[in-house]
């Protein structure tokens, strides 16, 4: 049985943070720069695939193909017993690159500033390594209206109708 979701529930608090312009106030805090941003809404462990993307975005940022493209990465404090330093990987992969104008870690989000950061999403990725179960940022991402591109392992398989209703990636 997969998870569920409260659909009103989640357009309503969707609906109130687009209105109070919630997201306006993550971006200062955080200092993102204007463009397009391509949300990552997961736990900063491991297998959600972060250092997969970070090594994408490196690879558009050298051919040229990154535009104005910026990538906010959540989960702030988000960590298991088995990847406490994790965050500290993250952080390196991002310097080690050259990203640290292109990849950002927010600071912990309240729940009605994550449903603001997919108002001010352009996309939004889950690159997991390992099988994910139900997967709430994609539905959530899907729910506001932002495409997803998520790897094709476990759940997604049961939601996501590859190039129709988001995009798969090995």
């Amino acid at each position: 049985v997969s998870n569920g979701i409260d659909i009103q529930k989640f357009d309503e608090n969707f609906s109130n943070a687009k209105e109070q312009d919630l997201f306006s106030k993550v971006k200062r805090r955080n200092n993102l720069p204007e463009g397009e941003m391509l949300l990552v809404s997961a736990r900063r462990v491991e297998h959600k695939g972060h250092l997969d993307l970070i090594k994408a975005i490196k690879i558009l940022k050298d051919e040229g193909k990154l535009g104005d493209l910026f990538v906010a990465l959540t989960g702030h404090r988000m960590l298991n017993t088995k990847s406490l330093d994790f965050e500290k990987k993250i952080k390196a992969a991002i310097v080690e690159n050259g990203l640290e104008d292109r990849v950002f870690l927010l600071d912990a989000l309240t729940d009605k500033e994550v449903n603001a950061s997919y108002a001010g999403a352009s996309i939004s990725v889950l690159a997991s390594t390992e099988p994910e179960g139900f997967a709430y940022s994609n539905i959530e991402s899907m729910l506001a209206g932002v495409p997803v591109i998520a790897t094709r392992l476990g759940g997604p398989l049961d939601y996501i109708e590859d190039k129709k209703t988001g995009i798969f990636v090995e």
